[in-house]
């Protein structure tokens, strides 16, 4: 069965919005805000971060998770753990947070 793009949490919260900054906005309005240079420094800057934590979650992340389920050593099951309490924990923090 085909997905509606609403299965996501965050599309159901994000669409609406993007569509009501599209449609109460003119398109000349919408252009010339985004000419402004506040607005090309925090775009410049959200892709700089975007792109750095892609960057150092491939470079280290892909490597590691590899490692985890390829080979058994020393720690291993405390480094898998580890890994599974940040990513756990962060979500937790950052939803109570929200």
């Amino acid at each position: 069965m085909a997905g509606t793009g609403f299965e996501h949490p965050d599309v159901g919260f994000l669409l609406p919005a993007l569509l009501a900054l599209l449609l109460r906005t003119s398109p000349a309005d919408l252009l010339a805000n985004l000419r402004q240079p506040i607005v090309l420094k925090a775009i410049g800057l959200s892709l700089a971060t975007s792109l750095t934590a892609t960057l150092i979650t491939v470079l280290l992340g892909t490597p590691l998770a590899y490692g985890l389920a390829r080979n058994y050593f020393r720690h291993g099951r405390l480094l898998d753990t580890l890994v599974d309490m940040r990513s756990c924990c962060l979500r937790r923090l950052l939803a109570w947070r929200c």
